[in-house]
């Protein structure tokens, strides 16, 4: 399977591939590289749907990995999706098509969950894409983030210097993750971002603000009212966000140099979000799959993954049943995936059961959101005693790392 095609004429009027398109963008030299392992990893110019990739991505069947033993977590690694439901096969052997796990066009989210660890009951925070993004990393959703009305939040953009839009988050609503793990802590990797730290949309159609939280936050972005530092400020280098083109070449992996923690975005293609024309196929559930399958085994194909020192988060932002026309919207259940070498196969947590885990856990029978999913990043990536953000702090919040064997010895509360 050929990389997606752009329609960017050439001087000979052909069409770019994604490929030529990283060319264009000064990675020459990164694609050298990177081709033999491209091949290695994938056998071939792409990932066949018919071939998963076979990396043992968590600890072997019957094998009782060991705990970790460092203090923080070296590397944790989100990747983000768009809008779908947990399970394909509903109660009463119904189907929904934007349902994940035993889906056949999502074969490999299956298998990386049976093959690790997942979440079960796992639910979002509002609607539509922006309020979760920015709950994710910051613990809160700004009011006029948050409510738009009919049970809808905000999907809108931000550049700093306009004082007279709302949506961004201050530094009094929340310092934020990125702000908590310093200026070398993070890394923010947007496919198909043109520029560093884009504001708005891009004209290539790939690119929205929307799914790149850091973009949303005052001192992050230049902004210093309230006294916020401004040392992580952008344009500068120091958010160190890049775009990428991950079915073409392998993604060039900053991960092991740069971050403790690194958010990666798919384009509106790769995500699951749109059908468009570039896309792998007009199945949004496929294209999510086809993506991972290229960009996955790359990270576990790493010293850092191998040797139990890189957690991956696989998250979707809100499930498919937003408000519509003032009606209400569906439990917003959404699918979370846990990775890594220390995570024993089939590790589980259902949300709302008490001590209902595999293995046997701390589950005190609360509904774990992305606040919890907060809470346990903040838990691997910082000293205690930890600052928690916001909602990731309230009384009761699950942390999902005992269950899946994620302990680090920094933070013991909860483990």
């Amino acid at each position: 399977m050929t990389g997606r095609v752009y329609g960017l004429p050439s001087p000979g009027g052909h069409a770019y591939d994604r490929a030529t398109m990283r060319l264009h963008r000064g990675h020459l030299l990164g694609l050298m590289i990177c081709a033999s392992l491209l091949t290695a990893l994938m056998g071939g110019s792409a990932a066949s749907a018919a071939t998963l990739p076979t990396t043992q991505e968590c600890a072997a069947p019957g094998a009782t990995p060991p705990s970790p033993s460092f203090s923080q977590w070296p590397q944790v690694v989100l990747i983000a999706f768009e809008n779908k439901d947990p399970n394909y096969v509903l109660p009463g052997g119904a189907h929904d098509a934007q349902g994940v796990l035993g889906n056949p066009k999502a074969k490999y989210f299956t298998q990386l969950a049976a093959d690790c660890g997942q979440v079960v009951n796992y639910h979002a925070i509002g609607y539509p894409s922006l309020p979760n993004y920015i709950a994710q990393t910051a613990g809160m959703i700004p009011p006029y983030i948050a409510s738009k009305g009919g049970g809808l939040g905000r999907d809108c953009r931000w550049t700093p210097g306009q004082k007279s839009n709302k949506c961004h988050v201050t530094y009094a609503d929340s310092p934020g993750l990125f702000h908590q793990l310093g200026a070398t802590g993070w890394l923010s990797t947007q496919a198909s971002m043109t520029v560093n730290c884009e504001h708005g949309d891009d004209a290539n159609g790939l690119y929205v603000q929307r799914h790149n939280p850091a973009t949303y936050f005052d001192d992050l972005n230049g902004v210093s009212a309230g006294g916020a530092p401004t040392s992580l400020a952008c344009p500068g280098g120091n958010l160190g966000m890049t775009s990428y083109t991950a079915e073409d070449v392998p993604f060039p992996n900053p991960f092991v140099t740069h971050s403790t923690f690194t958010w990666v975005t798919p384009d509106l293609c790769d995500d699951g979000h749109s059908k468009l024309a570039s896309c792998f196929s007009t199945n949004l559930v496929a294209n999510a799959d086809h993506f991972l399958q290229g960009f996955l085994p790359q990270l576990i194909a790493t010293p850092e993954y191998q040797q139990g020192r890189m957690a991956i988060f696989l998250w979707w932002d809100s499930d498919v049943h937003a408000p519509k026309n003032g009606a209400g919207g569906g439990p917003n259940i959404v699918p979370l995936i846990v990775l890594s070498k220390n995570t024993p196969k089939g590790s589980m947590v259902t949300g709302g059961v008490a001590g209902n885990c595999t293995p046997a856990s701390d589950c005190t029978g609360a509904t774990p959101n992305h606040y919890s999913l907060l809470r346990t990043i903040e838990d691997m990536t910082e000293p205690s005693p930890v600052p928690y953000l916001g909602h990731a702090g309230d009384i009761g919040q699950v942390d999902l790392r005992k269950a899946f064997n994620l302990c680090n010895t920094g933070v013991v509360d909860g483990c």
